[in-house]
């Protein structure tokens, strides 16, 4: 639990289940916010379990040839993005299904690699007890994101800051799982178990 890669894969869960659990309780008021209709914010909160099913699709298909840290990396890479467009986006349909899609491609993405990305970057011993105690740096993320997100709307009269912090949470979440796949003392990449939807 001291090596640098558990602890890079802690941060970037924790990080990920923060936004995950946070934009799922609050999704829906926070585009309501912006003034669109009922039915277009209907549509992009939708548009998340078809998305991620094509990226663990797209990620079946591939195969072999890709590994965890890669497909780690990419979804790592599309959340602070994903995250940045619905801070800037205009409340244009076309601007929020581009949020849509980084956000539920990399949230589908990241569902394979907490499982066979954990295996390829720490070793498939002990993995019941890794993956364990990766499991409770996500605990108090996922608990506190909706009533801390509910007080930072409260207290800013509006969602105005929130998407800022879920960039921000995503981008220290990215460098800390670029940290973990980089890590010397790491396993070589070999094929990870569970790899495919």
């Amino acid at each position: 639990m001291r090596r640098p890669a558990f602890l890079g894969l802690a941060a970037c869960f924790a990080a990920h289940a923060f936004i995950g659990i946070g934009l799922g309780a609050h999704a829906i008021p926070l585009l309501r916010e912006r003034g669109l209709p009922e039915a277009t914010v209907l549509l992009v909160v939708a548009l998340h379990g078809p998305f991620q099913v094509a990226a663990r699709l797209a990620l079946f298909s591939l195969g072999r040839r890709v590994t965890m840290r890669g497909v780690g990396r990419l979804a790592t890479a599309l959340t602070p993005f994903g995250m940045l467009v619905l801070a800037l986006a205009p409340p244009d349909l076309g601007w929020l299904v581009l949020y849509a899609l980084c956000w539920a491609v990399a949230d589908g993405l990241m569902t394979i690699v907490r499982a066979a990305g954990t295996a390829e970057i720490l070793g498939r011993e002990g993995y019941g007890a890794i993956t364990g105690a990766l499991s409770v740096a996500t605990v108090l993320p996922r608990t506190a994101a909706p009533v801390l997100i509910a007080l930072i709307w409260e207290g800013a009269g509006g969602y105005g800051p929130v998407p800022w912090l879920l960039t921000g949470l995503a981008v220290l979440g990215a460098a800390a799982f670029l940290a973990a796949a980089d890590a010397r003392g790491t396993p070589s990449p070999s094929r990870s178990p569970g790899q495919g939807p």
